[in-house]
């Protein structure tokens, strides 16, 4: 395999402290998104307006379909705007990805991605299938980066 399937795919690059690294910042994230970022939201004007924005904008016929978002789209109520290609919410996905398939691979990437997914629906009723394409995009481009290092 060349240099980057083996980034991307490969667990030979993945010490034990890139796993403890990784348990620790999931850790930390957890506690920000359901405990500070939702408190935050609930009282500030400028995290509302940033939980959900639209980076990316699309014309109608050229959005994602309307299922593809839950009604309920961001953890703690948010909704995203119907002619949005990207929000806010997925470019984070997709930052967060990035790192992972710089240090780790796609594996690692898939399984938290889907996880946290079941999660949002059970726990919240929120989702958004475009967050799987936004993790596995930039899972895919920190492992290019990886292999250029």
């Amino acid at each position: 395999m060349g240099k980057f399937s083996d980034r991307l795919l490969g667990w030979d690059h993945i010490t034990k402290e890139h796993a403890l690294a990784l348990v620790v910042v999931l850790c930390i994230m957890y506690f920000f998104i359901f405990y500070v970022w939702i408190g935050l939201r609930k009282r500030s004007e400028l995290c509302e307006k940033i939980d959900g924005a639209c980076i990316i904008g699309c014309s109608p016929g050229k959005c994602p379909p309307d299922w593809t978002r839950g009604d309920t789209y961001t953890i703690g109520g948010g909704y995203a705007k119907p002619q949005c290609l990207l929000t806010s919410w997925e470019f984070s996905h997709f930052i967060f990805h990035m790192f992972i398939g710089y240090f780790f691979n796609i594996w690692v990437s898939l399984g938290l991605g889907v996880s946290f997914e079941l999660y949002e629906v059970i726990a919240y009723d929120c989702a958004s299938y475009i967050d799987i394409i936004a993790n596995t995009s930039g899972c895919i481009i920190g492992a290019v980066i990886a292999s250029y290092r």
